[in-house]
């Protein structure tokens, strides 16, 4: 019988239901193979503070992708892996994006710190669910310092308008990653960031072969990770050309589809994973 080592779950629309809450049964259950020595992986869009505030209220610890596999970290969040934008480059994204007109609100990320033009905007307090740490109002330019890489700039706005801003940024930047995350929100980073090439490399780093990997996904940006792993699960939630692609769905993230998911398949721990 197949057997698997490692979990690689995303958050929103995935391990989190509408709520932004995660099941009793699923907490257990991330303890459980905690506690067998499986690495049970956050594979998310979100920065550093936010997965470790998950970590904290879920009662475990484990290596963290991040900023949609811009960052990789280990289980004392020490970096692992980093790709990230030069400023220039960056820059020239945000100024498009505000040349745009879609009315949207961009954020430039490095590591915890979260820059935004108006701290104000409706879009601001909407991405700060669950994260506790306030973002800074300002010119990245003048707040980073010099060589610092941007992990992420994003955009949040509604669907139609993140739509068109998809369309015009993979035409103005064809080199970069462009993304959506959700239908609100787009995501562009560096053209080898990607949870698919943060996951490839934490299984090497931790000697476990990633066909013994299973994730769990929703989204656009989940959709190389699924394809990649020995088995990659599509909520029930997920569009329908995500489901469409892979070969497994579960419930939807209101249904416990990730608990549903989990408790069909047989886990057996990698000797040694736990000292990186």
């Amino acid at each position: 019988m197949d057997y698997y080592s490692i979990v690689f779950s995303d958050v929103d629309g995935t391990l989190l239901d509408s709520d932004l809450r995660v099941s009793s049964g699923a907490r257990q259950k991330i303890r459980e193979l905690s506690d067998m020595g499986i690495p049970f992986v956050l594979a998310s869009a979100r920065k550093p503070q936010g997965i470790r505030i998950l970590h904290e209220e879920l009662g475990f610890r484990a290596p963290s992708i991040c900023y949609g596999g811009a960052l990789l970290l280990g289980s004392s969040y020490q970096p692992i892996y980093s790709r990230g934008l030069e400023q220039k480059e960056a820059l020239r994204v945000r100024q498009a994006i505000r040349e745009s007109g879609c009315g949207v609100c961009a954020s430039v990320y490095h590591y915890d710190l979260w820059i935004v033009d108006d701290k104000d905007d409706p879009w601001v307090a909407h991405e700060r669910s669950g994260i506790e740490q306030a973002p800074i109002e300002g010119d990245p330019a003048r707040i980073l310092e010099k060589g610092d890489k941007i992990h992420k700039v994003s955009c949040l706005g509604r669907p139609a308008e993140i739509g068109r801003l998809h369309l015009s940024l993979k035409r103005a930047f064809p080199g970069l990653s462009v993304i959506k995350s959700a239908d609100n929100c787009l995501e562009i980073m560096h053209p080898l960031a990607g949870k698919a090439r943060a996951a490839l490399y934490l299984c090497k780093h931790l000697g476990i072969p990633v066909q013994r990997a299973v994730a769990f996904g929703d989204h656009e940006n989940d959709l190389d990770l699924l394809l990649q792993a020995g088995l990659g699960v599509a909520m029930g939630n997920a569009p329908r050309e995500i489901r469409e692609a892979v070969r497994h769905v579960t419930a939807d993230n209101d249904h416990d589809g990730v608990l549903h998911g989990l408790e069909k398949l047989v886990f057996r721990a990698e000797d040694g994973w736990g000292s990186k």
